[in-house]
């Protein structure tokens, strides 16, 4: 039971630092598309 605790734990870890990464990876994109459709806007 420790054991599985144990690597369940390690999982977890690992599976929130991917989270993470995967959301700043979302607001990197988000941003990037809000500033194309900003600079659209201005353009028309």
């Amino acid at each position: 039971m420790l054991g599985f605790l144990a690597t369940f734990g390690k999982q977890s870890a690992y599976l929130s630092i991917c989270f993470q990464r995967c959301l700043l990876r979302w607001k990197h994109t988000l941003k990037r598309i809000g500033q194309k459709m900003s600079l659209n806007s201005t353009r028309y």
